[in-house]
């Protein structure tokens, strides 16, 4: 058993820096009327990322029929925010990368990607942008459990996966000094993600302490423990968030709705199979 002094100390200093193209493109996207021909040049400053957006512009995630084959076109068709937020999800996950041996790349996106998913169709009665918020929240939920495998590959392999039992947020904390959500909003700050999308990553586990968007949270704490129950994905730990009747309440939805969110969600996840995963694939 590995004991207490391996415990980590959050550094921000010591996590991943915001790339300069997107520090440049939050500042451009801000602007009350952002210019798409100067967005879509500092995007393709990045060909590693431009060559990945295309590929999913054109997947069946987003099931256009014909062939989408510039940024602009990209852009004009996704959207600022969408594009933004696909640059920064995956530019992140790009950040930190863990040994196969520790941690199934693959099984852990499909989880959060899968979160994502069924999130945006729990929303599906709030507009474009909360949506959006909630496929961007899903996807990075769990981002400070990859952080914890990338800092202490050890420790990591021998809580989550050598012990084989529920772990706790408590446990988490006891073991590693803090747990994945505390670590989680921590980069999420320092990358200074919307102010929902970082509640969603330091709540999804306690939906009810959420303030800022608690429906945005809902939607990702719902989705995390479908996710688990329907086996999508691995998010790399057996602890599953306890129901939180409130926050369900807070959703609004019927079970007939609750049931279409899912039935549509699953198909989504299917068509998109292996998508998302390729496109955050390190350069």
């Amino acid at each position: 058993m590995l004991n207490k002094s391996a415990l980590l100390v959050i550094n921000p200093a010591d996590l991943p820096s915001l790339p300069a193209a997107i520090r440049k493109l939050q500042d451009i996207v801000s602007e009350d009327a952002p210019d798409i021909q100067e967005i879509a040049g500092i995007i393709e400053t990045d060909q590693a990322f431009t060559a990945k957006l295309l590929k999913l512009v054109n997947s069946p995630f987003y099931g256009y029929s014909r062939k989408i084959v510039s940024v602009e076109e990209a852009l004009a068709i996704l959207g600022f925010n969408t594009l933004r937020s696909l640059l920064m999800a995956t530019s992140l996950i790009g950040s930190i990368r863990t040994d196969s041996r520790i941690l199934d790349a693959g099984r852990f996106w499909r989880h959060s990607f899968g979160v994502g998913v069924i999130a945006k169709h729990l929303l599906f009665k709030a507009g474009k942008e909360a949506r959006e918020e909630a496929l961007v929240g899903g996807i990075l939920h769990d981002i400070g459990r990859l952080v914890m495998a990338k800092m202490d590959p050890k420790l990591f392999v021998w809580f989550y996966f050598e012990r084989a039992v529920v772990t706790s947020l408590e446990e988490e904390t006891e073991y590693f000094g803090f747990d994945h959500q505390m670590i989680g909003e921590t980069l999420a700050v320092k990358w200074k993600f919307p102010a929902g999308i970082v509640e969603a990553i330091a709540r999804h586990h306690t939906p009810t302490s959420a303030v800022v968007s608690p429906q945005l949270v809902a939607a990702v704490n719902i989705a995390d423990m479908l996710c688990h129950a329907l086996n999508i994905g691995e998010s790399g730990n057996h602890y599953i968030s306890s129901f939180h009747p409130e926050a369900w309440a807070v959703l609004g939805l019927n079970m007939g709705e609750l049931e279409t969110a899912l039935h549509e969600s699953v198909n989504e996840i299917k068509r998109s199979e292996g998508i998302f995963t390729q496109v955050s694939q390190a350069n």
